[in-house]
């Protein structure tokens, strides 16, 4: 497959950024000083060719294409044919200004390095504009195109940035992460871990699982010295039944004493 089949399967960005219909194209003569270039001195009043302009994006680059329109045998339809065209790829080296640069007599006009494909020459043309908000709006265009380009280079780098130093990170962590895999269990081992705390609820869940199968749970020791078992406290009743018998006692004990003192009277 060819170059040229190759870039035909290739999907491109493009983008219109603007589109005059009249611009006035001039061959324009060297420049007099070292101070620029003079729209005076291109003879003005004769334009080379009448063209419509558009500013195209084409993925990073920028592309100011004249065309010239042409009426159709029969006056039905325009023919389109490309005159002249500027490639702009602005970057680090490559400054807006090294492509088109604007008189230093009048806003309206500018000159344009354009590129011959076929012969592989570049050139210098000069561009003029009828309105001053054309001009105004051409200028714009190509410096939003030179601020959306440095950004897009500029988060690339830092993209790229971020990449290296992840990689760097990532490597210096792959010493620790082989450490750590050493102590993996291999095939049958096993680990034993004590609870604090769960031997002890265990027995308690023991325990009352033997309560509530029947069985009856013994008293725990007393506490004090002498191992001697407490004697249990009779119940208030009983209490309250003895305390009426020793009272029925007594009130019965007067009689005996009186019996016993009128015995002693008459002997």
């Amino acid at each position: 497959m060819s170059n040229e089949e190759e870039e035909e399967d290739q999907v491109h960005l493009v983008q219109t950024l603007l589109t005059v219909n009249e611009v006035f194209v001039y061959q324009i003569p060297p420049m007099k000083s070292s101070g620029g270039h003079r729209a005076e001195d291109w003879d003005l009043a004769k334009p080379l060719k009448t063209c419509t302009l558009t500013v195209e994006r084409l993925d990073s680059a920028c592309l100011i294409k004249l065309i010239i329109e042409k009426i159709k045998l029969g006056g039905v339809g325009v023919d389109t044919s490309l005159f002249a065209q500027s490639i702009i790829k602005v970057g680090d080296t490559n400054k807006l200004e090294y492509f088109l640069q604007q008189t230093v007599d009048s806003s309206r006009y500018f000159v344009l390095k354009i590129v011959d494909k076929t012969l592989g020459r570049t050139a210098h043309i000069g561009v003029g504009f009828r309105e001053r908000d054309d001009a105004s709006n051409f200028r714009l265009a190509l410096q939003d195109y030179e601020r959306s380009i440095l950004r897009e280079f500029k988060a690339e780098a830092n993209h790229q940035k971020f990449e290296e130093q992840d990689g760097e990170e990532t490597s210096d962590a792959a010493p620790e992460l082989t450490q750590v895999s050493k102590l993996t269990l291999k095939e049958g081992e096993k680990i034993h871990i004590k609870l604090k705390g769960y031997e002890a609820n265990e027995n308690k869940e023991q325990k009352k699982a033997t309560v509530s199968g029947g069985t009856v749970p013994l008293l725990k020791k007393p506490t004090g010295g002498g191992g001697a078992v407490p004697l249990l406290k009779k119940p208030p009743l009983a209490v309250c039944a003895e305390d009426e018998l020793e009272q029925k006692d007594e009130s019965a004990a007067p009689d005996d004493d009186d019996d016993e003192e009128w015995t002693d009277f008459q002997s």
